[in-house]
């Protein structure tokens, strides 16, 4: 008899960078931060957690969509990325249900 796989919940995150010019004028230091954000958002989407992620442009932002089991596993992932453990970006995080999406490859 198959067991059940516990179900995955999607978390929506958004996180907000420090100031509005950040994407004109961040600095040496908050670009390497940055670069961490990215690889960390990779590694999330190579292990199959992550759904999407990106920046908005006007005004800047970024969404993060994600599987997580449990909320408290969702904070710690958010957590644990390189731009939020910093301070560098401000994480607000959602229930999600993502019903549709289609394919951009």
């Amino acid at each position: 008899m198959l067991q059940s796989c516990p179900a995955m919940s999607d978390w929506l995150c958004i996180i907000r960078p420090p100031r509005p010019t950040f994407m004109e004028d961040s600095t040496p230091e908050e670009n390497e931060v940055m670069r961490a954000h990215f690889e960390y958002l990779k590694g999330l989407l190579e292990d199959g957690r992550l759904i999407l992620a990106g920046p908005s442009l006007e005004p800047p932002f970024g969404i993060i969509v994600f599987e997580a089991e449990t909320e408290d596993e969702a904070r710690r992932l958010i957590e644990a990325d390189p731009s939020v453990a910093a301070g560098l970006q401000t994480p607000e995080l959602h229930p999600f249900r993502a019903s549709l999406s289609r394919s951009r490859t």
